[in-house]
């Protein structure tokens, strides 16, 4: 979620970059869309790349699953501001190794 983000905010532009570098010293970059991943906090907003987790007192919080090579160590994550003016809200981050199953 953000801060003036989709649907006040209605330009599909990055909002975070996700920075993943492994040990073998690759990186890949994830950049999370206004409008595509990201909502607005302030209420209720559904958009199609991430789903609505829970009601905080009106305000909403979204999770989204952010796809690495599950071949790679990885040796950090970086998250990054985007380039547009929302200003990304998050919660927490939590890493699967590459055998364990969600539900």
């Amino acid at each position: 979620v953000s801060t003036f983000g989709f649907p006040l905010n209605k330009n599909e532009s990055t909002s975070l970059v996700v920075r993943v570098q492994f040990v073998d010293g690759t990186r890949s970059e994830h950049p999370l869309i206004n409008g595509k991943h990201i909502a607005n906090y302030q209420e209720r907003i559904d958009v199609p790349e991430s789903k609505f987790a829970l009601d905080a007192s009106g305000k909403q919080v979204r999770y989204l699953r952010v796809p690495i090579d599950s071949s790679k160590e990885v040796k950090s994550i970086e998250l990054a501001k985007g380039d547009d003016f929302s200003t990304p809200l998050v919660f927490a981050v939590t890493v699967e190794s590459a055998g364990s199953e969600s539900h």
